[in-house]
């Protein structure tokens, strides 16, 4: 074996074990995930069977009633049929799988990467940035509704990007592919706001980019933005978006309007520009990137650098702007934060890769390449980065006046993937689902109309959510259903 063999072999070795050290924590989290209430609860019991059985009706009851979400709806209304308590974890450790799935052949088709091997690799960038700037793990990656309202419009978005590409490189099925694509974003525009912004304003750009440029093989015809167009409006004229907006205090002044949205946009890109990994892991992967190899579609995608400029540029205070006037500038989920933030980072790398691709990029970094000075520079960001992975925020908690002796247990991160690791080793994780799940079959027993459970003595952060969890504050309607119908309310105890 060569010395270049070997030294490839190591590197695939060292990813393999970096992928499992930051991937594994979340996966292992899956099995310790339980229901709380708000929005899962919810959906597991028809609303305590308040939903009619037929699903067509549901689907106009909750349209023309709580949200016009047609897609989330739609899959929503479906989660009596399969979801326990006992197969609740299981979906998302399987959905987590899904979305490494979607990004690597989003990967694959979009920047189309040498090897296997630098697939895998910028796939796992793109799910390093992401999961190292989480607003909020639980409600990002195990509260049920923010998986099937805004994963999910993720995931259309990238399956429908893919089969795009993919009827631009072959001339056999072209047509049929196209048809599906269409029918993703479709999909996809009903599943959030967020989503349906992003299909308008991304097929928009596209389609007044080729018009301009007089392209005879347009992405999308006439008919295909009409299309888009009509869905959009199928969520925004919602009989149950007013409702909502009322009940949210929507609507601002224009001027108001206008200074928040760009205050919200400014604040998000400092944000994320200056907490992230993203300069760090693009500075680290677009001289990998350069070396792809542009098929004739990915010369269309990345031939120009402008349309990904514009809706890097544009995308932010496009969602925010209707977000903010919908909600009366009320300050929004973290979930919505994350989701908005892993679109910026596909738009981000597309803008880069164009980039490399007009500035050909390759060439230097075939100059470069041979300086000792640049290699050992290279080398010393991918340590730097790594520290920073598993060692964000570490500090040490001086008023923990219990613990003064015990030095490791003064120790405080901020690393969503090291407290990961933290609550699985320590136990904690396992004791919150024993604790839960000890509590919530024992509603089995409860014959009366209110039942009163103790609260798990351990709740962490990164599985529970104190504002999604109705027995905190008055009690929640919907859990006792499930276990028996005669329960009208399960609260803790010492709660009113």
């Amino acid at each position: 074996m060569n010395t270049y063999s070997r030294y490839s072999n190591v590197l695939k070795l060292g990813l393999l074990i970096l992928i499992i050290l930051v991937w594994l924590p979340f996966l292992w989290l899956s099995f310790y995930n339980v229901p709380i209430g708000m929005h899962e609860w919810d959906w597991m019991t028809r609303e305590a069977g308040q939903l009619p059985l037929n699903w067509f009706d549901t689907q106009k009851v909750i349209y023309t009633e709580v949200m016009g979400r047609y897609t989330s709806n739609a899959v929503l209304s479906l989660t009596h049929i399969w979801c326990t308590l006992s197969s609740f974890r299981y979906f998302f450790l399987l959905w987590q799988f899904a979305w490494v799935v979607t990004l690597f052949y989003l990967v694959r088709h979009l920047f189309r990467p040498s090897s296997i091997f630098l697939t895998v690799l910028t796939t796992f960038c793109i799910h390093v940035i992401y999961l190292t700037n989480l607003e909020d793990v639980y409600d990002s990656m195990y509260r049920y509704t923010g998986l099937l309202t805004y994963q999910l419009g993720f995931i259309l978005a990238c399956w429908a990007l893919v089969l795009i590409i993919r009827a631009g490189n072959q001339e056999k099925g072209k047509h049929i592919i196209k048809l599906l694509a269409m029918l993703l974003l479709m999909l996809c525009i009903g599943t959030n706001e967020i989503s349906m912004v992003l299909c308008g304003v991304t097929t928009g750009i596209i389609f007044l980019f080729e018009y301009r440029n007089r392209n005879k093989n347009r992405t999308f015809s006439h008919l295909d933005m009409l299309i888009i167009l009509a869905c959009c409006a199928i969520v925004i004229l919602s009989p149950a978006n007013s409702i909502r907006m009322d009940s949210e205090h929507g609507t601002l002044p224009i001027g108001k309007w206008m200074m928040t949205t760009l205050g919200a946009t400014l604040y998000l890109w400092t944000d994320w520009l200056a907490t992230s990994k993203l300069i760090l892991i693009s500075v680290l992967i677009m001289p990998l990137l350069a070396r792809a190899t542009l098929s004739s579609s990915s010369q269309l995608i990345f031939g120009n650098v402008k349309p990904w400029l514009y809706l890097l540029i544009l995308y932010v205070p496009a969602t925010m702007s209707m977000l903010l006037f919908a909600t009366g500038s009320n300050a929004f989920p973290e979930r919505v934060v994350d989701h908005l933030f892993i679109h910026v980072v596909i738009i981000w790398f597309g803008l880069l890769f164009a980039l490399s691709n007009k500035y050909k990029l390759y060439t230097t970094v075939q100059q470069l390449q041979s300086n000792l000075i640049i290699k050992s520079a290279y080398w010393g960001v991918v340590l730097f980065v790594l520290f920073n992975i598993f060692g964000d925020g570490l500090s040490v908690n001086r008023n923990d006046t219990l613990n003064k002796d015990h030095y490791i247990e003064l120790i405080r991160i901020r690393s969503d993937i090291s407290n990961a690791w933290g609550i699985l080793l320590n136990g904690d994780a396992k004791a919150y689902y024993n604790q839960s799940i000890e509590q919530l079959e024992m509603l089995k027993l409860c014959d009366t109309d209110t039942c009163i459970c103790n609260k798990p003595k351990i709740l962490p952060a990164q599985l529970y959510d104190a504002m999604s969890d109705r027995r905190n504050r008055g009690g929640d309607s919907y859990i006792g259903y499930y276990f028996n119908p005669k329960i009208r309310r399960v609260k803790y105890h010492n709660e009113k």
